[in-house]
């Protein structure tokens, strides 16, 4: 149990004790969703009254440090947006960036030449500069049907919901599955944009390990049994880090498993556009609508900056996520849902897809032709690999070192869904690099390093 430590005031001992809560969540000790011992046990321990404690906790929740609900707790709350967003590093010409995982940006600016020509073909309508009070026009969901049934997953578009990009569908998902406290489970090694919306919404992280085939379903089940969670965010195709694509009986084991238990899945498929059809088993939505918020977007496979997303919702959730959407951006912008609605219905998005795999599968030719006698994890359709450090490298150190040569890589600090996770490995974002010369030299940069040792 935690135990404050109570600095001598010569105040009252209630409000000794609410500013050794606030010092302790803002330095880490407590994070965000941890529940705070009850009442009396923690007056027991600390030889208060419980009324002390009580005014405490009172007093700490009207400083916005925690939040308690009836029947459930006391628990501490976000105090504000975590740094755990990384981002193309700055520094001139000479930067090379491998830590942010956006896809291979146009040299020739043929995603902006196109989007003008799709809306210079457009018949006038002042609806794409309107508000839209259902979340988006029929004609831009209809385009976002036809990309999500692509992708394995019959829908009707009056079904959908658009957002900005797949991570804001994952923040709407949680905000309309999830309260402050509840415990959510993420893979081991994920998204830093997904811990990040954890954290922020104030929601207790736990941690599922992961192999060469995904999420593991054993243990999976072991931590359901015994914590009971609200949702499972998954990333079941090239897995972001580790780039496992799950089989398609470990989403059945996963799918029986969250019936049984009663948990939302919420599945992240932001990069399953970059798989060809032969190689992308089912979706968990396809397996378990009645469960699952499946989350997709444009963004990793068509164009970085086209913020176009689609969610599809269980329908006991669609109205709590409709307003998920309004109270975080109200809508997404009319204008993009036209370009990417139009692109998805005459072949653009499909077209410009397919080109992100050829530069990909270049890419990461490249990588294995540089780095190939390290111990790395690589897939054609996938924008980064995987590294997994040699002895005596440690992740934080080698990304420092990194850094002082010029080049930015992501440790596994930032995609650790536990904090005392000891996964000792780096990921490379080979696309985020304009030039595949500059690429080259990045890459060299970090062979020299490893076998400097």
């Amino acid at each position: 149990m935690w135990t404050p430590e109570i600095l001598p005031a010569s105040g009252p001992k209630y409000v000794a004790l609410a500013h050794a809560i606030a010092e302790a969540a803002r330095s880490g000790t407590l994070l965000p969703g941890t529940r705070l011992p009850p009442r009396r046990a923690l007056a027991a321990r600390l030889g208060m009254n419980l009324s002390t404690v009580s005014k405490a906790y009172d007093l700490a929740a009207e400083m916005g440090i925690v939040a308690g609900e009836v029947g459930r707790g006391t628990f501490v709350r976000m105090l504000s947006v975590p740094e755990r967003m990384p981002w193309p590093q700055s520094g001139g010409v000479d930067a090379l960036d491998m830590s942010s995982n956006f896809p291979f940006p146009s040299a020739s600016n043929d995603e902006l030449r196109l989007a003008f020509e799709t809306l210079g073909s457009l018949p006038y309508s002042a609806d794409l500069l309107r508000y839209h009070p259902n979340s988006a026009h029929p004609s831009h969901l209809a385009g976002g049907a036809a990309w999500v049934r692509n992708l394995g997953v019959e829908t009707a578009p009056e079904r959908l919901l658009i957002t900005s990009g797949a991570i804001h569908g994952v923040f709407v998902s949680l905000l309309a599955v999830a309260r402050p406290g509840d415990l959510v489970l993420l893979e081991e090694l994920t998204s830093p944009a997904i811990i990040g919306a954890c954290r922020a919404l104030g929601l207790r992280i736990g941690a599922v390990p992961l192999d060469a085939g995904g999420l593991r379903p054993d243990v999976l089940e072991a931590m359901v049994k015994r914590e009971r969670p609200r949702a499972l965010v998954v990333v079941p195709n090239l897995q972001n880090p580790t780039l496992a694509t799950m089989p398609v009986e470990r989403r059945r084991q996963i799918v029986e498993i969250a019936r049984r238990f009663g948990f939302i899945l919420i599945e992240d498929d932001v990069y399953g556009p970059l798989l060809r059809q032969p190689d992308r088993p089912a979706p968990l939505a396809a397996m378990a609508p009645e469960r699952t918020c499946f989350c997709t977007s444009l963004s990793k496979s068509v164009a970085p900056g086209l913020r176009i997303g689609y969610l599809l919702m269980p329908a006991s959730l669609r109205a709590d996520a409709l307003n998920a959407i309004r109270v975080s951006t109200w809508m997404t912008s009319p204008l993009l849902g036209q370009i990417a609605a139009n692109w998805i219905l005459d072949g653009t998005a499909g077209r410009l897809c397919e080109r992100q795999r050829a530069m990909t599968g270049r890419r990461q030719d490249i990588a294995r032709q540089i780095l190939g006698e390290f111990d790395i994890v690589t897939h054609d359709a996938a924008l980064h690999l995987l590294l997994r450090l040699p002895e005596p490298w440690r992740s934080e150190q080698f990304s420092a070192h990194m850094q002082q040569q010029g080049v930015a890589v992501l440790p596994s600090s930032e995609m650790s869904a536990d904090p005392g996770g000891r996964q000792n490995v780096v990921r490379l974002s080979l696309c985020t690099i304009d030039s595949e010369t500059a690429l080259q030299s990045a890459l060299t940069v970090c062979r020299t390093v490893l076998r400097g040792g």
